[in-house]
């Protein structure tokens, strides 16, 4: 099934993956926008400085271990797809059919990453052809500090006794803000 329609969204990062407050200056903006061939991705976000995973920039697994802006979008056909980029430009694209079950990954078109003092900024496309589905919702997360100091902030809140970016059935409806 091919994609029909064309859309802008914005993800604002300003809470804790709880709902807790974030400070102001931990946040993170994900614009997304779709074109008849393309999926286009800006993030800005606040940069913290953690240590880089090792390796050069580009495709990177465990990502999630790093700092990282991540990005959640729910097709109609209730699968979903997870892109996460670093500040240097290390990045993950997953496919997912089910809770964390990756089926493939879609390469992207084009990645890059620019940081400045306290700010980074990243910017991604993909084909549209990569997604079967319409999107219908989606949230953006980010992740950064080490050990007991580590930070989960979402744009929509998660229940759960700990993170968890992978609640699908959670992730509010694109075109609507999250509460």
């Amino acid at each position: 099934m091919s994609q029909v329609s064309n859309w802008k969204h914005e993800f604002a990062v300003r809470q804790l993956w709880d709902g807790s407050p974030l400070d102001s200056s931990e946040g993170a903006t994900v614009r997304v926008q779709q074109a008849p061939q393309t999926l286009s991705i800006e993030i800005e976000a606040a940069l913290h400085g953690d240590p880089l995973p090792p390796g050069a920039p580009g495709p990177t697994d465990g990502l999630w271990d790093y700092e990282v802006v991540e990005l959640f979008l729910l097709a109609t056909d209730g699968t979903y797809f997870e892109f996460e980029l670093g500040p240097a430009g290390h990045w993950l694209a997953l496919y997912l059919r089910g809770i964390r079950q990756a089926e493939r990954c879609p390469l992207p078109e084009h990645v890059e990453t620019q940081r400045t003092k306290g700010r980074w900024l990243g910017s991604a496309r993909f084909p549209m052809a990569a997604f079967p589905s319409p999107f219908l919702a989606g949230n953006a997360c980010t992740i950064h500090g080490a050990g007991g100091g580590r930070r989960y902030a979402s744009c929509a809140p998660l229940p759960g006794d700990k993170p968890d970016f992978h609640q699908p059935a959670r992730f509010p409806r694109l075109g609507c803000t999250p509460s």
